[in-house]
């Protein structure tokens, strides 16, 4: 009669004793998160409108359609990232932003050659909903190009900031806001 309730207790601990694996957290697709709302775009009639900025200066604007704009925003795509890479190269940190009611999760390269070197995702606290996803793109010396960063809002659009060094060496900033209306 003992062992009927000794066995059970013995197999508890023995299984509570046992050393846990170390997981690695999950992280937030982000590449994922976009290809969903270009999938999004897809299905709704959006006039898409492409505003570029030279230095603040508005230089060009546009409708284009869809495929247009999975070129502009193909540069930040062909970075996808597999889970086990992602969690040996970067650190993941979260932060609640009272102030502007968010939670931030920040990833962070390891390495200085990653071509991703920064991605932010802000969520509403309350539902866990993305509001905004934030890209940052090291420069690349090869091609002779400045920081790319992504800020992409929720169902609205993004924008691109690039800088980008002229023939006489001076630093200029190109923007290209894309609004879904």
């Amino acid at each position: 009669m003992r062992f009927n309730f000794i066995l059970p207790i013995l197999l508890l601990l023995f299984f509570s004793c046992k050393e846990a694996k170390k997981e690695h957290e999950k992280h937030i697709n982000v590449f994922g998160y976009i290809k969903g709302q270009l999938a999004h775009i897809d299905t709704v009639p959006y006039g898409i409108v492409s505003l570029k900025l030279r230095d603040t200066v508005a230089i060009d604007s546009t409708y284009i359609d869809a495929k247009q704009l999975r070129a502009i925003v193909k540069p930040f795509m062909d970075e996808e990232l597999e889970e086990d890479y992602f969690n040996e190269n970067f650190t993941q940190s979260v932060f609640g932003d009272a102030t502007i009611g968010t939670i931030t999760i920040s990833y962070l390269s390891k390495r200085e050659k990653e071509p991703i070197e920064r991605m932010d995702v802000y969520a509403n606290p309350q539902t866990g909903d993305i509001r905004q996803v934030y890209i940052l793109k090291r420069a690349n010396e090869k091609e002779k190009s400045g920081k790319k960063q992504l800020l992409w809002v929720h169902n609205q659009g993004f924008t691109i900031y690039e800088s980008v060094l002229n023939s006489n060496g001076e630093e200029s900033s190109l923007i290209n806001k894309v609004i879904l209306q």
